[in-house]
């Protein structure tokens, strides 16, 4: 049985691909929602949970664009269970906001480890290596660990420090196809050197170490209407084997 998916539509980049189709696909309209792009204001933030409480749950939901990856603390927030995140991202997303009143695509883990008690720990897998961000670290001690990009490369190592710390507990994977290099993934942000091939891989070996609870995906190009026609459907051709990939290794392991 195919696996239930969610597809958030702040712009059209899903209408454009196909590997969603096959699946029981719920389809949420966010175009409508203001000030939510990379910072999202608290009552745009608030429309985004009434409308995700208002669809049917599943086990992945697709957001778009890397700038709405705040949208992961919502769906954490409704855990009842304590877990432990995986987050493969290359940038660390844990960083203060500007404003009290906002969140961003870059400061979301930092509510959720704040503020989530049933999130027990947060695994970043592939972030760029910033000595700002290791200091920030140590403010929730053992509660967050960091893989750099550097050491993700490294797959027996990920995956014997993944052992240690996921072993039949409960777990929640979050991706940024950001972690990806250029050639798998084309997306908003700089990105790392981690494979596709690689990527899918440690999936699996989540999978099969822990109890998976659910997961979302984020990582597309900008649609802009501006970029030359041959640009854009590279970019979009690259994110359609990259997420139907990654959906194929989720489905696997569904029930």
């Amino acid at each position: 049985m195919d696996l239930p998916i969610r597809l958030l539509a702040f712009d059209t980049c899903y209408q454009q691909q196909s590997f969603h189709r096959g699946h029981d696909a719920v389809w949420i309209d966010l175009s409508d929602v203001s000030q939510s792009c990379r910072l999202c204001e608290r009552p745009s933030l608030e429309t985004i949970r009434t409308r995700l409480a208002g669809c049917a749950p599943a086990p992945v939901t697709f957001f778009g664009s890397n700038h709405y990856h705040y949208v992961t603390a919502l769906l954490l927030q409704a855990i009842r269970e304590p877990f432990v995140l995986v987050l493969f991202d290359h940038h660390a997303d844990f960083y203060p906001p500007p404003s009290p009143d906002l969140i961003s695509c870059g400061s979301w883990l930092r509510l959720a480890l704040d503020e989530l008690p049933m999130l027990r720990q947060a695994l970043v897998l592939g972030a760029g290596r910033d000595p700002r961000t290791s200091r920030m670290a140590r403010r929730w001690g053992d509660r967050l660990v960091m893989v750099d990009e550097q050491q993700l490369l490294h797959d027996q190592a990920v995956k014997t420090f993944l052992n240690r710390h996921i072993a039949g507990r409960p777990v929640y994977i979050s991706i940024d196809k950001d972690v990806l290099a250029p050639g798998d993934a084309a997306t908003a942000w700089d990105q790392g050197r981690v494979r596709l091939d690689q990527l899918t891989g440690l999936i699996r070996h989540v999978r099969s170490m822990a109890r998976v609870i659910g997961c979302d995906v984020c990582g597309e190009a900008d649609v802009d209407p501006l970029t030359p026609p041959d640009a854009a459907g590279q970019a979009l051709a690259c994110n359609e084997r990259a997420n139907a990939a990654i959906l194929a290794m989720i489905d696997v392991g569904a029930g």
